[in-house]
Order: structure tokens, then sequence, then C-alpha cells
């Protein structure tokens, strides 16, 4: 399925924060994941070859989605996708159409199951994204609107089922894609307190119980000249994203999203690779309080900064060092605030850590590896198993 799942309607949050890497295999691109040069020898030519036809054969592919978040818990989320080219297609980067299944789980009883469909039409002139899932979500949240709960977080159960489609049209023979989206869920939201002694109190809030419907309608384009769309050394990914959530819709809550974001992927020489990532999201009217723009970066834990900006910059450094091995490092910083005017005052969070990745020649050039990282102020800690870029 398509899948970084910031191609999926960002109002379904845990299609946002579980399938986010799984649904890059969605966009694969057997044959530019491909790097070849005028200096090739016979042999690696030959492999080429062969690769390229193995990738025009379709096949089944197990994508395993580790869950390492502080605050969604610990666990995994495994994909199984069954990919079949678009063997009439004769662009040259067309990416295979693929169907999946998925579902898992975290030790906090956090669950997801759902499917998912992508389809290139027209010689890949049009690409279509569609995704349906059940889930059951415990998460802590650290704010509510002006009440700060850093020091005494409250867990939220959110289950629901929400579906999503894309349909992106591509501009001319450029890199450019634009299309409309639609998303629609349904999300129940409950207090999960736990109180002590308290057993009549817990039964009260958990009956407190509201159930929300989302129904919004939106834009997204992008520019994409990436080399490879899982593990990209060179190019650069950019555009936004807009959705109204709207009464006349069906829903319960009437509200808009806009996100804006930049990545580059910048070689420096043939051992040493940079990348840089900007971000910036805003939500507008009667949002939700667990759909509210947060702080991601690596060792900050999921919803800790909310506010109804957050806008984010980081960067990532990967040095080969033997054979197929590398090491990697990264910082970045972002905020979260309610308006322009509070951004000076508002709180910066940082981030820096270091990583170890493995190169998988025969999967595409697809890295894997292992990120720890550190974030202040609050002296935070994760670690990540990771399948591409990380970002």
């Amino acid at each position: 399925m398509s899948v970084k799942c910031k191609v999926l309607f960002k109002g379904i949050l845990i299609m946002f924060l579980f399938i986010g890497n799984i649904t890059l295999y969605a966009q694969l691109d057997p044959v530019s994941n491909l790097t070849t040069t005028t200096s090739t020898t016979v042999k690696e030519q030959k492999k080429s070859r062969d690769t390229i036809k193995d990738a025009k054969k379709s096949s089944f592919i197990p994508v395993p989605y580790f869950v390492t978040d502080q605050n969604i818990g610990f666990g995994l989320v495994l994909a199984l996708a069954y990919m079949h080219p678009n063997k009439k297609e004769t662009r040259k980067n067309t990416p295979p159409s693929i169907t999946a299944v998925f579902g898992g789980g975290t030790n906090k009883k956090t669950w997801t199951i759902g499917g998912g469909h992508t389809h290139s039409f027209n010689n890949d002139k049009l690409r279509y994204a569609g995704a349906i899932l059940y889930f059951n979500v415990n998460l802590d949240f650290y704010q509510l609107g002006p009440v700060d709960l850093s020091d005494n977080p409250i867990e939220v159960n959110l289950n629901g089922w929400g579906i999503a489609n894309h349909i992106f049209f591509r501009l001319g023979e450029s890199n450019i894609f634009i299309g409309p989206q639609y998303g629609y869920s349904s999300i129940e939201s409950s207090l999960n307190l736990n109180i002590p002694n308290k057993p009549i109190l817990d039964s009260i809030t958990k009956a407190i119980v509201k159930t929300t419907t989302f129904s919004a309608l939106g834009l997204r384009s992008h520019y994409d000249n990436r080399d490879n769309t899982i593990s990209p050394t060179k190019g650069l990914y950019s555009g936004f994203g807009l959705n109204y959530n709207a009464n006349w819709l069906g829903a319960t809550e009437q509200f808009g999203e806009f996100n804006l974001f930049f990545k580059s992927y910048l070689p420096i020489n043939n051992w040493l690779y940079s990348i840089y990532h900007i971000d910036y999201q805003i939500v507008g009217g009667d949002a939700p309080f667990y759909l509210k723009p947060y702080v991601q970066l690596r060792g900050v834990p999921a919803l800790y900064y909310q506010g109804k900006m957050a806008a984010k910059v980081e960067t990532q450094w990967r040095a080969m060092f033997y054979k197929n091995w590398a090491v990697v490092g990264f910082a970045g910083a972002g905020k979260a605030f309610d308006s322009f005017s509070d951004f000076p005052d508002s709180q910066s969070i940082f981030n820096y850590g270091t990583g170890l990745r493995y190169v998988m020649k025969k999967a595409f050039n697809t890295r894997v590896g292992i990120d720890v990282a550190w974030a202040n102020p609050n002296s935070q800690f994760g670690w990540y198993i990771v399948i591409g870029t990380s970002f």
C-alpha cells in the first residue's frame, strides 16, 4: 500500500503514528532504485538487468515496522504486501501497484488492522492510493488546552475506524503531482484514569465518552525527483497538504489542517551523505485535542509538545565506513505554539543522536538499522529500529 502515511489523511491519528514508514513501500520503484554508471563491469550490468527482470515479477513482500515510541509503546506492525508491477507502462520510474494488509500492536494494548491499495494509470500520469483500518489506541496526553499536564499526564483511549483516498495527477512530464484527497473516520475517545481506591470516580470518567465523526476533503501537491523512495541518496521531496473537515460533509467538528514540508537529500561525496528536513503544521477551528500538531523529533514522545502550530528543522548525516555499513548522526529543533506571537516565548525542543545502518543490496539498497536519540529540555531518550531514511 502506498504508505509513508503522510500520504494518507492525517485526521486518522493512528495511520500517521503507526504506519508512516510502511507506506514507503507503496511508492517503491525497483528500476530507479538501481544505481548505474558508465564504468560498471559486464558482471554488474548483467546483475542490474537480472534485478530489473525480477522487479517486473509479481511478489509478496513482508514489511515489518517496529514501534518504539515511549508514548505509543513497544511493539510491531507487520504488513504483507503483494507487489504487481504495471508491465504495460513505459515510463522508467513507474511505481508498482501494491495491495497490502497489515496488523499489529504494542505493550500498551494499542492495536491496528487494515489494508490498502495503490495503482498507477496512463503511463504513470495518474496515481491512486487508498486504505482502510480499525484501531484501538492508548496514549498519554501532556497538555489539554491551557492546562499543563507534564507532571501528571492523562491516558486517553481512542477507538474507531477510518478510510483515506488520494488521487494524484502528474503535471505534464514533470515530477510535480497534485490531486484531491478524502478521509472519513469515526473515533470514540474516553479517559483511562485508573484512580487508586476510587473505583466510582474511575467508572464515572470512563462513562464520559465522546464519538467524533471526521469527513475531510483536501488537496495535496508534491515535487519528487528522489533517486529512491525508500532510501534516497539524492533529490528533493517537497510539497503541501490541505484538509478541511466540514459539517456539510457529515463531520461533527469543523476545522482545517495545513502542512508544508521540504526534504533535501544531498550527497557530499561517495561515502558521505546529508539530509535536510523542514516541516510546518497548523490546525484551525474545532480540532480535537488529539489532532493538534506536535513536535515530531526522535527522542521526543509522540504528542508530548502540542499546539495549534508546530514547526521543526532537522538534519541527518550518514558516513559509510566498511563495505555496506554506515554510521549516522542527526540533530534537530522544534516548537509547538498557538500563534505566531507566541513563537518567541514558546519552549524550544532540541534533539540529537546517532545510529548504525546496513545497506541491503538485494532489497533495492534499502537501509536498515537502529537509532538512539536524546531530547532536551526534559532529558528524554528514545531508541528506534529504522527501515529507510528515518524521515
